[in-house]
């Protein structure tokens, strides 16, 4: 039976541990991703066993469950075994584990300090990010002058810490000026970043939180407010995607941009060797998806996205080094199966706001590449919102 006082400085320890993994980016020892953080790894999982059998249970099956999809993946995908596999066997593991560390933290120190906690590191960040601005070098992170990395070694990574913890504010507050002013300052930087898919998600939860949190005397008026804000973005979508854009050959318009890459994706029907961002993505979405569907809905493997990309047969994609699409990656790598478990497992007994807001942190993650793996602070963040949703359970 361990007394408050071990219990307490477990958690601390635990607590640490976390944070050092935050850090991971500037606690690098060598490129090939070893960090002090996972030097601790071990301590981290013992730490979990001591302080929750329970969770320390959970945890091992569902780590089972991982290496019994992905290595089904990687026996029937067309792509031979090699390193990619094992370097995202271990970035799976390490998520899970984040996981679980942060339900035992928050089943024993509660949601209030575990806010206080990735509050605590949202400043840290903000101050990390200000001495960039003037010029300051951290340890392995290159110093970009039209651009505020902070810790991270991209931009794109610094702006999806930044807005992680606003996320936390849209789940957990009801303070609508904190959430404005949080935004605004994030949506700056993200802008400032040019990091424009946490941008666009960011202001949907934003809008999200306003429409939960306005109180009105009689519950139609919510409505009323809700169909004139649909009414108005459909006149002002009007006027935007019919602006045009020149590109080599024609002018597109904004509709055209974003309508045709969808209808490409549902009819599985690549761009081919047409250079450009839009067109790049959209083909490795495509290819994504039909390696998946190749695999039965099993997966493909671990990194084997990664793998897809090295072939031959999707040279023309360019110099990418991944799909740019965190949550397609996991479904494709893992396999459907264990992908919708895994969901299922995450966000019964929470309520719609909860998963609203959790699939928008999501969505804000399509701008990363593999780096996301590492960004620990955004998967501490995100599960915090499910697990705060759960003890609050539906509302």
């Amino acid at each position: 039976m361990l007394t408050y006082s071990v219990v307490n400085w477990k958690a601390k320890l635990l607590y640490f541990i976390l944070f050092l993994s935050f850090l991971n980016a500037v606690l690098r020892l060598s490129e090939d991703g070893l960090s002090i953080y996972r030097l601790f790894i071990p301590l981290q999982i013992f730490l979990i066993y001591t302080l929750s059998v329970t969770e320390f249970k959970k945890f091992i099956v569902i780590l089972l469950l991982l290496l019994l999809f992905g290595a089904t993946g990687c026996m029937i995908s067309t792509y031979s075994l090699n390193e990619n596999n094992l370097v995202f066997l271990i970035h799976y593991s390490i998520l899970i584990l984040t996981f679980f560390s942060s339900s035992v933290l928050i089943s024993i120190t509660g949601g209030t300090c575990f806010y206080k906690f990735t509050a605590f590191f949202f400043g840290f960040l903000i101050v990390t990010g200000i001495m960039d601005l003037f010029g300051v070098t951290f340890p392995n992170i290159e110093h970009i002058p039209d651009a505020i990395r902070g810790i991270h070694r991209i931009e794109n990574d610094y702006s999806l810490a930044l807005v992680s913890f606003v996320f936390v504010v849209f789940s957990i507050s009801r303070k609508k000026i904190t959430a404005s002013i949080l935004t605004f300052f994030t949506s700056a930087i993200c802008f400032y970043n040019d990091s424009k898919v946490a941008l666009l998600f960011v202001v949907a939860g934003y809008f999200c939180f306003i429409f939960k949190n306005i109180r009105f005397r009689q519950k139609e008026f919510r409505w009323i407010l809700f169909l004139f804000v649909i009414m108005l973005i459909m006149f002002l979508f009007n006027y935007i995607f019919s602006y045009k854009i020149a590109f080599p050959g024609r002018e597109y318009t904004l509709l055209e941009l974003i309508g045709e890459p969808v209808i490409r994706i549902i009819e599985l029907n690549p761009y081919g060797d047409l250079y450009g961002s839009i067109s790049n993505r959209t083909d490795m979405v495509i290819y994504t998806l039909k390696d998946l569907f190749s695999s039965f809905g099993l997966g493909i493997g671990f990194g084997n996205t990664l793998t897809m990309l090295s072939t031959a047969k999707y040279a023309f994609i360019g110099s990418a080094k991944s799909i740019h699409n965190f949550p397609l990656q996991f479904i494709a790598e893992i396999g459907l199966i264990f992908s919708l478990f895994l969901l299922y497992s995450i966000l019964k007994q929470t309520s719609l706001y909860t998963k609203i807001i959790f699939f928008l942190m999501l969505l804000a993650s399509l701008s990363q590449s593999v780096g996301v793996f590492s960004n620990y602070y955004f998967f501490c963040c995100l599960f915090f919102i499910v697990l705060h949703g759960k003890q609050n359970g539906r509302v």
